[in-house]
């Protein structure tokens, strides 16, 4: 059974990968309300922080090595609530065993996707997911905010080749990114060039296992880089 030092540990993987604004909303929500009201100022100003900082870098109002600075001050408030934390801390500490902070986003062909993708994240204890819909792409500044991307074919209304091109198209291109392919398999998706970054699933059986195992590696893959990226497509 994970301890509080696992918890830490999580939230310093978080940290690692830049995920500032996952790592303190698991921090809000395991706080007990006694703690939570103790931090609760310091916690809202650095959420404001962090949608400033980031406002001003798309806007150019801040350059780049600015921003960059500005993230490493938040990682140093975030890095010292974390040292903080004690078992006393955390609410309901058995279901907070249970939860799970993994930033996943969700690609799907339109709302009524959304809509069942929903209900099946909703049954489980995913904490960090996250949904888009539509025609316009999302960039890689906005993917790479996740640790896993979830394609959806499998709830498709309109045109299915084209929705299938335009998954392709405007999001397999991108590398460095970990996509998980959800419906009936397509040729498309399945040469090689992809293999090392796109894992699939036709059921939602396998959709949970596959996402847990695409995290227990993706887990694993940041603490010891020499393990080779999977091309498991099974």
């Amino acid at each position: 059974m994970k301890e509080i030092e696992d918890i830490k540990q999580e939230l310093h993987e978080l940290l690692e990968n830049d995920q500032l604004k996952p790592a303190l909303k698991m921090i809000r929500d395991i706080l007990n309300e006694d703690v939570k009201r103790q931090h609760q100022q310091l916690i809202i100003n650095t959420f404001r922080r962090l949608k400033v900082s980031a406002n001003e870098k798309r806007l150019g109002e801040i350059t780049r090595e600015e921003f960059n600075v500005e993230q490493s001050n938040i990682t140093g408030i975030i890095l010292d609530l974390i040292d903080k934390l004690t078992t006393d801390d955390i609410s309901e500490l058995d279901v907070f065993l249970q939860e799970n902070y993994t930033p996943i986003m969700v690609i799907s062909d339109t709302s009524t996707g959304v809509a069942k993708m929903k209900q099946f994240f909703n049954q489980f204890y995913f904490k960090l997911v996250e949904y888009h819909a539509g025609k316009v792409p999302l960039s890689k500044d906005r993917l790479s905010q996740f640790t896993i991307i979830i394609l959806d074919a499998m709830y498709i209304e309109g045109n299915r080749m084209r929705y299938l091109n335009h998954l392709e198209d405007h999001y397999l291109q991108h590398e460095g990114l970990f996509f998980l392919y959800f419906g009936k398999r397509h040729t498309t998706f399945e040469e090689p060039e992809y293999a090392h970054k796109l894992h699939f699933s036709n059921s939602v059986f396998s959709l949970y296992a596959r996402i847990n195992e695409m995290m227990d590696y993706l887990r694993l893959y940041r603490t010891d880089k020499t393990l080779p990226k999977t091309d498991d497509h099974v």
